[in-house]
């Protein structure tokens, strides 16, 4: 890799991207299989070689490769030896992660299989495929040999190192703030090529793509551009823009959406995701109550109890204090049976004129009524993009 900014690379090899598997160990030439368990490895070591001594030593058990860009692919070979006096049987290899493939071979370059023996003294290459794929971070990647190969009866080496994105952002979160369903929002992040090298950038992938790594369903009314600043004849540059819009609509509800941002291959196609970061917004309606429902808790029969929320007004245009409580719709029920008229609201002045709080007044129940009492009340606003506020009603009538 070229450019001023770019990583240095020892021990590298850097190869053409495949996608990264899955979690499922990558297993020695192509097997598979689960990990050898203990029994199984006591009967590799068990019988009459179990007495001699036998077992794997490498003189690096450890490679470190550095920093890298994700997408790269380290590939590092462990030398090993048959060390002891007697015959040393490899009965499996494991990594703990499809991203990390290992290959056997014999020191002189025959084939080597797992279940096959090294007499002593013979050599065992091991070599190791990291691919960095849309894995940035410190990584620790162990390959770990099963058999008569230590007195514990396995054999550990290790790839260790950290990746990083190949995409710098200036900001990870891009906060589109809190908003009306009638309103709209825009933010934008700066995406930096992290080598200085120019990079065609692709956005987020549909649902159900090859790699499934878009949430579905994308919000409808956030839309996203990538765009380049100077980009060259085939689109790509080292500096893009990613602008996010909000349109009007949408739910009321809080939102902390991933927007993954890939880089194009040299024919155009995903291969490695540059960055993600993260659109926030919170879309709420004129007015609402919090929390949205007034616990009354337990109810008791001839004693006088009330519960209140806290109204809070997300326009200027809404006067709290004009609400009409006594045209409010009361719908509450104990075991099929309405208790709607026990039940009375009082408006109460908040510490500011954008705060209300809404009492609900529970008295003379009905005697013998006991359970859970469920229900809602129902507040006009008399607003297009509002016509009321539901508060819902939880509570339990007691006996006695």
């Amino acid at each position: 890799m070229t450019g001023r900014h770019a990583l240095p690379m020892v021990g590298l090899l850097i190869l053409p991207l495949a996608a990264c598997g899955g979690s499922e160990p990558g297993v020695a030439n192509g097997s598979t299989g689960s990990s050898p368990t203990n029994s199984g490895v006591a009967a590799a070591v068990a019988g009459p070689a179990a007495a001699q001594s036998a077992g794997l030593h490498c003189a690096e058990p450890a490679f470190n490769f550095g920093s890298i860009w994700e997408g790269q692919i380290v590939e590092h070979t462990f030398e090993l030896v048959a060390a002891g006096d007697a015959p040393v049987k490899v009965e499996a290899v494991r990594t703990t992660c499809g991203c990390t493939i290992p290959r056997l071979s014999r020191s002189d370059g025959r084939t080597f299989v797992e279940g096959q023996t090294l007499e002593p003294g013979e050599g065992l290459s091991l070599n190791v495929r990291f691919s960095s794929l849309q894995r940035t971070g410190t990584h620790d990647r162990p390959v770990t040999l099963y058999g008569n190969v230590s007195p514990e009866g396995r054999y550990q080496v290790k790839l260790t190192g950290v990746v990083q994105p190949r995409l710098q952002a200036n900001q990870e979160v891009a906060e589109m703030g809190t908003l009306l369903r009638s309103e709209t929002a825009r933010a934008e992040v700066e995406l930096v090529s992290a080598d200085g090298e120019p990079v065609l950038l692709l956005p987020p992938r549909p649902p159900g793509g090859p790699a499934g790594n878009s949430v579905a369903p994308w919000p409808a009314e956030l839309g996203l551009q990538l765009v380049p600043e100077d980009p060259d004849q085939r689109g790509r540059s080292a500096h893009w823009t990613a602008v996010l819009e909000l349109s009007a609509g949408g739910e009321s509800a809080a939102f902390h959406w991933p927007v993954r941002i890939e880089i194009a291959d040299e024919d155009g196609d995903y291969t490695s995701t540059g960055a993600t970061i993260y659109a926030r917004w919170n879309r709420v309606r004129p007015v609402e109550s919090m929390p949205r429902a007034l616990a009354l808790g337990v109810l008791r029969q001839g004693v006088l109890k009330s519960a209140s929320v806290r109204l809070v007004a997300h326009s200027e245009d809404v006067d709290l204090a004009g609400l009409d409580v006594a045209g409010a719709t009361i719908e509450a029920a104990v075991q099929g049976q309405e208790v709607g008229e026990f039940l009375q609201l009082v408006l109460r002045p908040g510490e500011t004129s954008a705060e209300a709080n809404l009492e609900l007044v529970v008295d003379g129940l009905p005697s013998g009524l006991t359970g859970p009492l469920r229900g809602r009340v129902l507040l006009p606003l008399g607003r297009e993009d509002q016509e009321f506020l539901e508060v819902r009603l939880d509570g339990v009538i007691a006996a006695g």
